[in-house]
């Protein structure tokens, strides 16, 4: 049986994203390449391979956007669109070669254009039964912008560029062809200067896939966070602390991270307050939403502690004896595990209908004219999502 494949974005290409990429490309086995697919511009892609003194394996097209400078413009019609959950249909239309075959391929045979030939990034075109070895390679979907991306520029234009590949990948995503998605960095500066309502992949995946809810995880290892709230102010919290949104967390923690030999995963949820409210004298979020939401899903589940302080739920022992953390705001959950995890933390968000796992640090746009690229968190976002599809 063939494993599924997953679609990988390279990111913001004027940050470390495509370098990271190109890294994970060039050192990667070749199991983990072919169920790979990368996302985004080539020639920026390509630049990497010299500018980091790595070999560049052979890439298989299976797939191009049309030549723009500038494509997608997110105009606010367009921002409105994908806010209704509408799907860009010219990913499809603008197509140079097959998708149908992408999901089907193992390592020996390749993305093939309609009369069963593999397009190779030289440009040649070769009959798949003259290619029974072909070595490492990777497959590439090029999202063919005609700009030139410089290292560490804030920009509309790469801007466009990460949202464009974000929307191939979920059109692979929706229509089966991938399980999954791996996403590189992008800035949260740059998709608004090209118009994107969006605060980044999360709430844009939302949109398109359509999900009534999401909730972000962050992962390390075997520590796993997971949170209420996200990226809000944190004078909005308390009031977004609900036992509906509570109790959502809880469901969505446990239905990912359940297995066939882990079925009721232990589940420790921490307070709001200090000292989690020391029984209503540090505020009420506790008796009020997040203690009957605990007691609500330990129908469903038994193994829920907590509410517990905050400031003391991520000890050894406790991440030795509990296998999730549910906590209530950014900062809260992902202070510590960020401490711990550094550069191989994955954020992994729950509740779309496909698995979709990212690096969990930023574009670095200060060290993306270097050579000191460190793919280490994409490799773990990558071992993430094939894990989740086991």
């Amino acid at each position: 049986m063939a494993l599924s494949k997953f679609a990988l974005t390279l990111g913001d290409p004027c940050g470390i994203g495509p370098g990271i990429a190109a890294r994970l490309a060039a050192e990667a086995s070749q199991n983990v390449l072919d169920r790979l697919i990368f996302i985004g511009n080539f020639r920026n892609f390509q630049s990497k391979f010299q500018m980091l003194n790595l070999k560049q394996p052979p890439v298989w097209f299976c797939g191009k956007l049309e030549n723009r400078s500038f494509f997608p413009k997110v105009t606010k019609e367009r921002a409105s669109e994908i806010v209704k959950g509408a799907e860009r249909e010219v990913v499809v239309t603008g197509v140079k070669t097959g998708l149908s075959d992408v999901a089907n391929h193992n390592h020996g045979t390749h993305a093939c254009d309609e009369g069963g030939n593999c397009q190779f990034a030289t440009g040649q075109t070769y009959a798949e039964t003259d290619v029974e070895n072909p070595g490492k390679g990777v497959f590439f979907f090029d999202t063919g912008e005609n700009y030139d991306f410089f290292p560490g520029k804030i920009c509309a234009e790469a801007g466009a560029a990460a949202v464009t590949a974000i929307e191939v990948a979920h059109r692979l995503c929706a229509s089966g062809k991938c399980a999954g998605m791996v996403n590189g960095p992008i800035g949260k500066k740059a998709i608004r200067l090209a118009g994107s309502p969006f605060s980044g992949h999360t709430d844009m995946l939302c949109a398109l896939s359509r999900a009534k809810l999401s909730r972000m995880a962050m992962v390390w290892e075997n520590f796993r966070v997971v949170m209420t709230t996200l990226h809000v102010a944190w004078r909005d919290v308390p009031a977004m602390i609900t036992l509906e949104s509570v109790y959502e967390t809880i469901r969505l923690a446990h239905e990912n991270f359940c297995t066939s030999s882990n079925p009721f995963p232990k589940i420790a949820i921490a307070g709001l307050n200090p000292h989690a409210g020391e029984d209503g004298l540090f505020g009420d979020e506790e008796d009020r939403a997040i203690k009957p939401a605990i007691a609500k899903f330990r129908n469903v589940n038994p193994n829920l502690g907590g509410p517990f302080p905050a400031d003391s739920m991520f000890t050894g022992k406790m991440r030795t004896d509990w296998d999730v953390f549910v906590t209530h705001s950014h900062d809260q959950g992902l202070i510590a595990i960020k401490a711990l995890g550094g550069l191989d933390c994955v954020n992994v968000t729950l509740g779309l209908p496909y698995i979709r796992t990212a690096v969990g640090h930023g574009t670095a746009y200060d060290l993306a004219a270097g050579s000191d690229y460190y793919a280490g968190g994409l490799s773990a976002a990558v071992q993430c999502a094939f894990q989740m599809s086991a």
